[in-house]
């Protein structure tokens, strides 16, 4: 999804653990991003523990960049990223 100048992605999985490289080419070349991730916890758990997450920030993506996507047996992954600096 979309919203002017941020995107959202969203990822889950089944009750296998997984791991997706996500390649950021879908987002505009020549334009710098910052990434928040909302990710699981590495004590997540569907059944005991289906809560667990941590926010990461990554800074300085482009559409050259690729995102490995780390989602625990029934969970997922949530990004927003957000533009940093005008289109050269």
């Amino acid at each position: 999804r979309r919203a002017g100048d941020t995107f959202f992605v969203g990822a889950t999985t089944n009750e296998e653990a997984r791991v997706i490289d996500l390649s950021l080419d879908f987002l505009p070349e020549g334009k710098m991003y910052t990434a928040t991730i909302y990710a699981d916890a590495s004590d997540a758990d569907y059944k005991k523990n289906p809560t667990a997450c941590r926010i990461l920030k990554r800074q300085n993506l482009s559409s050259k960049d690729v995102i490995s996507i780390r989602m625990v047996s029934g969970g997922g992954q949530a990004i927003v990223l957000k533009t940093l600096s005008p289109e050269k």
